[in-house]
Parts: structure tokens; sequence; C-alpha cells
């Protein structure tokens, strides 16, 4: 029997379990890792009290930004709040409150102490609001970013997200980006270590099968390890995410390669 025919059952098998892994990543795995990610958040490691955060800015949409001095997301309640529309680099309306309160029963926010300004080239027009009501589409719970809510989005809410949060001028998006194309290179990396042990534990050696299965353990480990530095280099040193999720495949795909020219045919 040729090699490549000895092969084939086994291309076929990778291929098949790579893009059942693929395929779970994209649904079946984030829905699972959403009741972990909330059990945990909930009773493991959990903080009895969130720190308060300062001075938060947020885009909400193409022109609108909202600006927090002082948030506290125990309470959902701020000081010094603003609300700003720009058109042509220019601001062509403020909204200014002294504190703000959200309304779980309105969902909206309650200003107190506000005033408003519209702007209109040189003439603007100044309004004092005692208290208000602000509807914006900005919920309480996107301003605290909860630990692992990547590994908890579907593809279709990771992408979602991703684009509201760069709309929005976020940082640190590194992380979703790495958990988006981690998720198809890791059923490609299925393919590429499957070929790798095949390849291995076709030959015949002295002493059974220990010394495969020992080479196998550590090329696994060394292509984990490999991922784990290239994805830390990405959130940490701003490397390229897509690069740094497919790094481990091209390295390990080159060793794939290698091993396959110098088996025997």
């Amino acid at each position: 029997m040729s090699f490549k025919r000895f092969m084939r059952p086994y291309w076929v098998g990778a291929i098949l379990f790579g893009t059942i892994l693929y395929v779970a990543n994209l649904w079946v795995i984030p829905r699972a890792n959403r009741i972990r990610t909330t059990f945990e958040n909930k009773y493991v490691g959990r903080q009895k009290d969130l720190n308060g955060i300062n001075d938060k800015t947020l885009r909400i949409d193409t022109v609108t930004y909202v600006t927090f001095r002082y948030y506290d997301p125990n309470f959902k309640t701020g000081s010094n709040f603003t609300l700003q529309r720009v058109r042509n680099n220019q601001v062509y309306y403020k909204l200014k409150a002294e504190s703000v309160a959200w309304d779980s029963t309105k969902k909206s926010r309650k200003l107190s102490y506000a005033s408003e300004r519209t702007i209109n080239g040189l003439n603007e027009k100044l309004t004092r609001l005692q208290d208000t009501m602000l509807k914006i589409p900005l919920s309480p719970t996107e301003m605290v970013e909860e630990k692992n809510m990547q590994e908890a989005m579907t593809t279709s809410e990771l992408n979602a997200y991703i684009k509201r949060e760069e709309l929005r001028g976020a940082e640190g998006l590194n992380v979703y980006y790495v958990e988006k194309y981690r998720r198809l290179s890791a059923g490609v990396a299925v393919v590429v270590l499957s070929l790798i042990g095949v390849i291995m534990s076709s030959r015949k050696v002295r002493g059974g099968s220990g010394l495969h299965m020992a080479v196998g353990i550590v090329i696994s480990a060394s292509y984990i390890l490999f991922l784990q530095f290239s994805t830390v280099f990405s959130t940490k040193a701003n490397l390229n995410p897509l690069l740094a999720v497919w790094i481990p495949n091209f390295v390990f795909g080159g060793l794939a390669l290698y091993l396959y020219r110098r088996a025997p045919k």
C-alpha cells in the first residue's frame, strides 16, 4: 500500500473532526461557556464591590459621545455626565448633568441639575433643566466588562460586539479578535496535529509505541505553549491577532510537511 493511500482515511477523519470543532466553536461551545462564566463571575473570585470608574468616555453612535467623570457600577450612578453630538469636527449639541442615575423601570437615565446647549455657528441656545430622563443605547452592563466574556459569545454576537466597540473607540479589542480568529485556527490545528501523529506513528521503532506517545505529547504541549505565547504578544504587545493565532499552525504545518517528505513512501 502506498503512503498516500495509507494516509487517506486519516485525512478524512482529521478534516471531519476539525470541521466539527469549528462548527462547535461558532455556537455550541460559547453557549456552554456562558453557563460556566456566569457561575464563575457570580461565585468564584467574586468581588463584593466593583471599583468605581473614572473618566469613562464612550462613543454611542456616529455622532454621539458620552463622558462620565465618575461612575459607580454598584449603584449604577455617576457624576459630571456629559453628552456631546459632533458633526464635521464641531460640537452642535451638548448636554451636561451634575449627577446621573439608572432607572430600571423606564430603562433610561435620570439626569439631575442638567443643562443643554444647542450650537448653530455663532448662535447658541442654553436651557436649564432641573430633572430630565435620557434614553440612550448604553445599558449598565456595558459599562463593566466581565471576565472572559468573549468566550461566552457566539460568533455572531462576537462580531456585533467588536463592531459596536470599534464604533465607540474602545481599546483592548485584540482579546476579542484573538477569540474570533482562534475558532477557525483550532479546527485547522486538529488537521495539522493529526497528520503529524500519523506520520510519526507510521514508522516502526524498537521499544514499541511508547516513544511515539512521548513525542506526540511533547509536540501537543509545544503547540499549546506556542499559541499561548503568541496570544499574549497580541493582547499585551499589540501583535496582529490574526497572525498571532495562525503562527502555530504555520510552524507546525511546516513541521508536518517536513515529516511527510522524510517518511518512507
